[in-house]
């Protein structure tokens, strides 16, 4: 039997030019290596309907009515027609009514093939839950982001970090008033974070909308994430440093990635723990969120910006009082609830887009008088 003969019967008639290149080498390996489990199909289905994206099955024999066969949403409309004209049982297809009865018939190969993958559910998975939904909390979700770089990626962060574990739990040299803040701090910040994003999220905005099916698990995991994220870093961090008091930094990295963890479980199972309804969750509500919660959101952004006057009365007894550490977690979540909170959530749950590019653009214009770094020159 005429192995290499064979290969040339040609059942697509019009192979494309690439394939017909690649043919002898696979010949030659077939007949080289003897693989007949293998390789000796691939010789044979270059010469078959079987392209990826060419799903023309009719091209083939069986067929009887080529005209009664219509083209999947991967091929190409053009092959059934050549096909069909060899074989005399063409007939062109009808404009106008028939044509307009199935839109999207006549588009391309390209054009289908991206409406197939726009239309698919991992696509629109990706962009409402992955992309759009954090984009509502960016300001939390950037907080998040500079104080895990902080501690856990600058060296600067790493050395409040090694100062707090040498400090340890001493109450002569308020070291225990120190980490006992530090703690405290990383805590309500983690707790806020995470539930200004679920008061935010739980809202439908008319200029934002999202599909519910395909953003519901943005919603519900994104602030989880970023109400944990930050004791998990600060736990992790601290067994890794190598300071000089090893037992205090290993207590305090398990303490923060305890932390962590309980809040996460707090935050998955609050539900089962409390045995508070689905129908009463604030992710459930949409924009029936009740009244608590708001007021609640508000107490959270008053205590932040209270924070300001209190460091101005007291510019160095309170930051001697808080700790390095509390003051850089205390600040970074500060901005972000009044980001969240302000410039997004007020606006867009109004109808208007977010303020974050107006209040960037008065930061630009009012700092061209703000120049606090001239320097004094003596007459003398």
């Amino acid at each position: 039997m005429d192995v290499v003969g064979y290969q040339h019967v040609g059942v697509q008639r019009v192979p494309l030019a690439c394939q017909r290149l690649a043919e002898p080498l696979q010949v030659g390996l077939v007949v080289l290596f003897i693989e007949k489990a293998r390789l000796t199909i691939m010789s044979l289905l270059h010469n078959v309907q079987r392209d990826g994206i060419e799903m023309d099955t009719a091209a083939a024999e069986y067929a009887l009515s080529l005209a009664d066969i219509q083209p999947g949403p991967f091929s190409s409309s053009r092959s059934f027609e050549v096909a069909a004209v060899r074989r005399g049982s063409f007939k062109p297809p009808m404009r106008g009514r028939t044509a307009m009865s199935n839109p999207g018939a006549n588009d391309g190969r390209l054009v289908r093939r991206i409406r197939f993958y726009w239309d698919s559910p991992i696509r629109k998975f990706i962009w409402d839950s992955l992309l759009r939904v954090p984009w509502l909390i960016a300001y939390n979700i950037a907080g998040t982001a500079v104080l895990v770089i902080l501690f856990a990626f600058t060296s600067q962060g790493q050395d409040l970090l090694r100062i707090s574990a040498e400090r340890g739990f001493a109450l002569a040299d308020l070291g225990f008033l120190w980490n006992l803040l530090f703690l405290i701090g990383t805590l309500i910040g983690s707790l806020s974070l995470w539930y200004t994003s679920r008061l935010t999220l739980g809202v439908e905005y008319p200029a934002y909308p999202l599909d519910p099916t395909y953003a519901a698990f943005g919603r519900r995991w994104w602030p989880r994430v970023v109400g944990s994220l930050v004791p998990l870093a600060i736990g992790w961090t601290f067994l890794q440093i190598g300071s000089a008091a090893p037992s205090s930094e290993t207590l305090l990295g398990w303490l923060y990635l305890g932390t962590g963890f309980a809040l996460l479980l707090f935050y998955v199972a609050r539900r089962t723990i409390f045995g508070v309804e689905r129908d009463d969750m604030i992710l459930d509500l949409r924009n029936a969120v009740p009244t608590e919660h708001r007021r609640r959101g508000r107490a959270l952004l008053i205590a932040a910006l209270a924070l300001v006057p209190l460091f101005v009365i007291a510019p160095v007894l309170l930051p001697q009082l808080l700790g390095a550490p509390a003051i850089a977690v205390l600040g970074v979540v500060g901005i972000s609830l009044f980001g969240t909170g302000v410039l997004t959530y007020l606006p867009m749950s109004n109808g208007a887009p977010p303020l974050t590019l107006a209040v960037l653009l008065l930061a630009l214009v009012s700092g061209i008088w703000n120049d606090n770094h001239a320097v004094r020159v003596d007459d003398g």
